[in-house]
C-alpha cells in the first residue's frame, strides 16, 4: 500500500468528489468519471438538475437531433469539450490513472462467501466477474473443467476497467501502436497511413516510453529534492518563528520588570524627596521657633517690668518712690534694651526647596521602542572600497542609528550614532559580499532592519599599465601603483615571457646531486610558500609590508603581476629542477626560515578568542518567580548561554540552562520564591565556552492579594484586598468574564514553576475552602468540585474534605489552626496544607501540573448567619 498523502486530490473526481470510476481523459488533460460525463450529456438546457447545472458556468451547446448535448464544459478548467459522433466513447480511458487508483484502493471483499463480515478476496475472475476469498476459490472456482480456462487476476473492486488496451480515439477498434512526436500522443497504424498523422514523425511506443519514463523519474527526483529543501526551510522558518515568539516574551518580561523597577525607583525617590523636604522644613521651622521662643521670653520679661513700673509710677509718697526709682528705671531700660532690631529670621527663605519634574515627565513620556528601519536598496550604491547605505523610518523624532556590516567569516563592524537616514561606509574589500543591518536607537530600546546583501565592485586595471611593465598594488593607502620595467631585470629573468606558456632557457645548468625524492619535496615546499607569499602580497593590507617595494620577498621581479598559474608554469621547467647542491641547500634553509616566519605571522593574524562576558548586577532584577539578567560583552555580536542553579547545594531544584541567546539579556522563569540563585553567562562559538564570573541573586517572597476581578458578588474585600468576608450581594460590581458565580476568589499571581508559600488566617472562619486551580476552571462551582482544582474544605469542627478535581473524601485534623500555611511545589507536583504555627501537615495533594495555577479561596455563611473571614499573609519566607 502506497502513501496517500498529497495524492487524494489527483484521484478524486471534481464532480462526484469520489475516487474516479472508469476515468476519461479530456482534451484539456483533466479527468472525469464516465458516469459523470454521461450525466453531462443527459442534461438538457432547460433542466437545471444534473452535473452540468452544478459544475459548469459555460452555456451548453445546442442539443443534437437525438436530444443529447454535443459538448460540455470541463468542470476543472471550464474549457469546452467537443464530442464527435462517438460521444463519450470518443474520449479515451485514462488507464494510467485507473491503475494508480487500483493500487491505492483498500482490500476487496469476497462476493460469494457467507462470512460476516466477508473475508478479503485473494483472486478475481474476469470471466465470472466475481472476487473470491481463499476458501471460496477452492470450493466454488476450482481450476478444472471449463473454469480452468478462466482468467484469474489480483483482486479488483470494479470490472468496468478490465480493458487494459488503449484504443485509438480516431479509429475505434484499433489499439495505439505508435507515438506521434508532433502532436505528442499515441496513435494507431491507420493514423500514420491514412489519418491526420500521415505526415508526422512517429516512433515506437516502447522507445518513447523508456525515454519519457526516464525523464519523468528525473523530474520526480528533482521535485522530491525541492520538497525536502522546502520542508527543511519550513522547519527553519518555524524555528525562527518560535525564536521570535520567545524573544518577544523575553522583551515583554523585560519591559514589565524594567517598568516595575522604574516605579520602585520613583517610589523610593518619592520617599527620599519627601524625607528631605521634611528635614529642611524641620530645620527651618526649628530656627523660626527659636526666634519665636526668644521673642516670647522678651515680651514676658518686658510685661513684668512694665507692670511693676506702672505700679511704681502710681506711688504718691516721694520718699518711697525715690527709694526704688533707680531699680525700677534700670529694669525698664534693661527691658527696652532687649528689643533690638534682629532680622536674622528674614534671611531664612520660606520656599527653600521646590520641585520641578517636568523634564523627567517628558523623558518618561518619551520612553518608547522605535520602529524598525527599512533599507532602501535602490538608494544604496557600492564601489570597490566604499558604499552608501540609505534607509527610511516611520519615526519623526531625530533618532540615532547604528550601521552593522560584515563579510562572510569576518567579525561585524559597527558605525555608531549615525544621524540622518544615510551614511558612507569606507575601507571595504573589492568584489566582496556584505550583510548590512541598520539599528534604530531610542532611550527605550532598539529596533533592527532586515539584513540586506550588498556587493562591492572590482577595481579596474590601471590604463597606464602597458606591455613590458607589470602592475603591483602598493601597500600604502592613496599611493600610486609601482611599475617595474623589464630593462631593470637581470638578463636571465628578462628573457622570460609573461605568458602561461613554458619558458625555455638557452643556458644549461649542472644537474643537482640531490636525490629525486628530496628534489620533489623541496620543489613542493618552494612552490607552496611562493604561492602563499604571492597571495599574502596581493590581498588588501592595512599598513603591513609598507616597507616593501617591487616584488614580494624571496620572489624574482618577473613574478610581479603574474598569477599563480603563470608562476607555476615558469617554475615548471626552468627554476627548480636545475640548481646546484649549494643552491638547493641555501634554498632549503630559506624555505625553513620562511616557514617559521609564516607560522609566526599566522599566529599574529588569528581571529581573537572568545571574551568572557560580565554580568551587570545593577541592571539585573528579580521577582518571586523570574529573574532578568543583563550582561556586557567585548564582542559586538555573539551567542551566549545562561546558567542558573540554586545556591543551596542541598536543594533538589534542577539547574536551568538557556541556550542560543543572541543579545545581552535573558529572562529565567519558573524560579522558587525567597531563594538564592547563582547565575553565570557563557560566551560560546559552538566549540568552546568562556564563562563569566558567578553572580548570586535572591528572588522575592511570594506576594499577592485577592483579585477583585474574579471575586463572587457576595464576597466583600477590604484592607487593600487582603481580607475577604462573605455578606450580602454587591449589585454594583461590573460584569467581567472571569468572575465566579459562587463565593470564590482567585489570587492575583499565577505560578508556573518553582516552590512558593503563603499563609491564610482562619481564626474567624468557620466554613471555608483553600486551594489552587487552573485559570480556566469552571466559574459555576466551588474550587475542587470540577476538573482543574484542588483544595481542602472545613465542613465542621475538626472535619475537613479534600477535593481533587471533582472527587472528595473526608479528613480529620485537630485542633483547628488559627493560620494555615500552603506550600506549592509546582515542579515536584505537591500542594501541602499545614498548621502555620505547629508545622503539622493537614493534607497533601500529588498533582502533575500542566499550566499555571492560581491560589483559590471560597467562603460560606454558617448556621445562625455567622460570616466567615479570611485574612491573607503573603510575602513571608518559605519554612525550612
Amino acid at each position: 500500500m502506497y502513501n496517500m498523502e498529497g495524492l487524494e486530490d489527483e484521484l478524486t473526481c471534481p464532480v462526484c468528489l469520489e475516487l474516479h470510476t472508469c476515468p476519461l481523459l479530456l482534451p484539456c488533460h483533466h479527468n472525469l468519471c464516465r458516469r459523470c460525463a454521461e450525466a453531462f450529456l443527459e442534461t438538457l438546457p432547460d433542466e437545471p438538475e444534473g452535473a452540468q447545472a452544478a459544475c459548469s458556468s459555460v452555456p451548453p451547446a445546442p442539443p443534437s437531433s437525438e436530444g443529447k448535448l454535443e459538448s460540455f464544459a470541463c468542470p476543472t478548467c471550464r474549457k469546452e469539450v467537443r464530442l464527435g459522433d462517438r460521444g463519450v466513447d470518443g474520449l479515451g480511458k485514462n488507464l494510467l490513472l485507473q491503475n494508480i487508483i487500483d493500487r491505492f484502493k483498500h482490500a476487496v471483499a469476497c462476493l460469494v462467501c457467507d462470512a460476516t463480515p466477508p473475508r478479503d478476496a485473494v483472486k478475481s475472475c474476469t470471466n465470472c466477474k466475481l472476487s473470491y476469498c481463499r476458501d471460496c476459490l477452492t470450493l466454488m472456482h476450482p481450476a478444472r473443467g471449463v473454469l480452468a480456462n478462466h482468467q484469474l487476476v489480483a483482486p479488483i473492486e470494479s470490472f468496468d476497467a478490465l480493458q487494459k488496451t488503449v484504443m485509438c480515439p480516431d479509429h475505434k477498434n484499433k489499439p495505439v501502436e505508435l507515438y506521434c512526436k508532433k502532436d505528442k500522443t499515441p496513435v494507431c497504424s491507420l493514423c500514420k497511413l491514412v489519418g491526420r498523422h500521415k505526415e508526422h514523425d512517429v516512433a515506437a511506443l516502447e522507445e518513447v516510453f523508456g525515454t519519457k519514463q526516464e525523464q519523468l523519474q528525473k523530474e520526480i527526483k528533482e521535485l522530491g529534492r525541492k520538497i525536502e529543501e522546502e520542508t527543511r526551510k519550513i522547519k527553519e522558518l518555524e524555528g525562527r518563528r518560535a525564536a521570535m515568539g520567545e524573544h518577544g516574551s523575553q522583551v515583554k518580561s523585560q519591559i514589565q520588570l524594567e517598568c516595575a523597577a522604574l516605579i520602585d525607583i520613583i517610589r523610593e525617590r518619592e520617599v527620599a524627596m519627601v524625607a528631605k523636604v521634611e528635614e529642611v522644613v524641620r530645620d527651618d521651622t526649628g530656627k523660626i521657633q527659636t526666634f519665636i521662643d526668644s521673642s516670647y521670653e522678651k515680651v514676658k520679661n518686658a510685661n513684668s517690668s512694665l507692670a511693676y513700673a506702672k505700679e511704681a509710677a502710681k506711688e504718691t509718697d516721694p520718699a518711697c518712690f525715690l527709694q526704688t526709682e533707680q531699680l525700677v528705671t534700670g529694669r525698664v531700660e534693661q527691658s527696652n534694651s532687649m528689643f533690638v532690631d534682629d532680622e536674622q529670621y528674614t534671611h531664612i527663605p520660606i520656599d527653600r526647596v521646590t520641585v520641578d519634574l517636568s523634564s523627567l515627565k517628558s523623558l518618561l513620556k518619551g520612553i518608547d521602542l522605535p520602529h524598525a528601519p527599512v533599507t532602501s536598496p535602490e538608494k544604496c550604491k557600492a564601489t570597490a572600497h566604499e558604499a552608501t547605505v540609505s534607509w527610511d523610518t516611520d519615526d519623526d523624532q531625530n533618532y540615532k542609528f547604528d550601521v552593522l556590516y560584515s563579510s562572510p567569516g569576518d567579525f561585524p563592524i559597527r558605525m555608531s550614532n549615525v544621524q540622518g537616514k544615510s551614511c558612507e561606509v569606507k575601507d571595504l574589500k573589492e568584489s566582496t559580499s556584505y550583510g548590512v543591518t541598520v539599528i534604530s536607537k531610542t532611550n527605550g530600546g532598539t529596533a533592527k532592519s532586515n539584513s540586506f546583501p550588498m556587493k562591492t565592485t572590482s577595481e579596474p586595471m590601471d590604463a597606464s599599465t602597458k606591455e613590458g611593465s607589470f602592475y603591483w598594488p602598493s601597500m600604502e593607502k592613496n599611493s600610486e601603483p609601482v611599475k617595474a620595467s623589464t630593462k631593470e631585470w637581470p638578463p636571465y629573468w628578462s628573457s622570460m615571457k609573461t605568458t602561461s606558456e613554458p619558458v625555455e632557457t638557452k643556458e644549461e645548468l649542472p644537474s643537482p646531486k640531490l636525490s629525486r625524492k628530496r628534489q620533489k619535496r623541496a620543489t613542493r615546499r618552494y612552490q607552496r610558500l611562493s604561492t602563499h607569499h604571492l597571495n599574502e602580497w596581493n590581498r588588501p593590507s592595512e599598513g603591513r609590508y609598507t616597507h616593501l617595494r617591487g616584488s614580494p620577498p624571496g620572489l624574482p621581479g618577473c613574478y610581479m603581476g603574474c598569477s599563480v598559474d603563470k608562476i607555476a608554469a615558469i617554475d615548471k621547467d626552468h627554476v627548480t629542477p636545475k640548481v646546484s647542491n649549494a643552491k638547493m641547500e641555501d634554498l632549503q634553509r630559506r624555505v625553513d626560515e620562511l616557514e617559521v616566519k609564516t607560522m609566526e605571522e599566522k599566529g599574529k593574524i588569528q581571529k581573537p578568542s572568545l571574551n568572557a562576558p560580565s554580568i551587570d548586577k545593577e541592571k539585573c532584577r528579580t521577582s518571586f518567580d523570574m529573574a532578568y539578567i543583563e550582561w556586557e560583552s567585548p564582542d559586538d555580536i555573539g551567542v551566549f548561554e545562561l546558567h542558573c542553579s540554586c545556591a543551596d547545594e542541598s536543594s533538589d531544584d534542577r539547574p536551568i540552562i538557556i541556550q542560543n541567546i543572541r543579545g545581552n539579556f535573558s529572562v529565567v522563569r519558573g524560579l522558587s520564591s525567597d531563594t538564592k540563585y547563582k547565575f553565570q553567562v557563557c560566551a560560546t562559538d559552538g566549540n568552546s565556552v568562556c564563562p563569566s564570573a558567578t553572580v548570586t541573586m535572591e528572588t522575592m517572597p511570594f506576594f499577592f492579594r485577592f483579585d477583585p476581578e474574579t471575586a463572587g458578588k457576595r464576597l466583600h474585600l477590604s484592607e487593600r484586598n487582603t481580607r475577604a468576608v462573605k455578606g450580602d450581594e454587591i449589585p454594583s460590581l461590573p460584569v467581567v468574564p472571569g468572575r465566579f458565580k459562587t463565593s470564590t476568589v482567585f489570587g492575583t499571581a499565577a505560578v508556573s514553576g518553582g516552590r512558593h508559600y503563603w499563609e491564610v488566617g482562619t481564626e474567624n472562619a468557620r466554613y471555608y475552602l483553600l486551594g489552587v486551580a487552573y485559570g480556566d476552571v469552571s466559574r459555576e462551582v466551588n474550587i475542587g468540585e470540577s476538573p482543574g482544582g484542588w483544595g481542602i474544605e472545613r465542613t465542621s469542627g475538626d472535619t475537613y474534605k479534600a477535593h481533587d478535581q471533582g472527587n472528595s473524601h473526608d479528613i480529620t485534623f485537630s485542633p483547628h489552626p488559627d493560620k494555615i500555611g500552603v506550600i506549592l511545589d509546582y515542579n515536584s507536583g505537591f500542594v501541602t496544607f499545614q498548621d502555620a504555627e505547629s508545622k503539622k501537615v493537614i493534607h497533601t495533594f500529588k498533582v502533575k501540573f500542566g499550566r499555571p495555577v492560581y491560589p483559590a479561596f471560597s467562603l460560606w455563611i454558617g448556621l445562625g448567619g455567622i460570616s466567615s473571614v479570611l485574612k491573607l499573609h503573603t510575602g513571608v519566607s518559605i519554612p525550612q
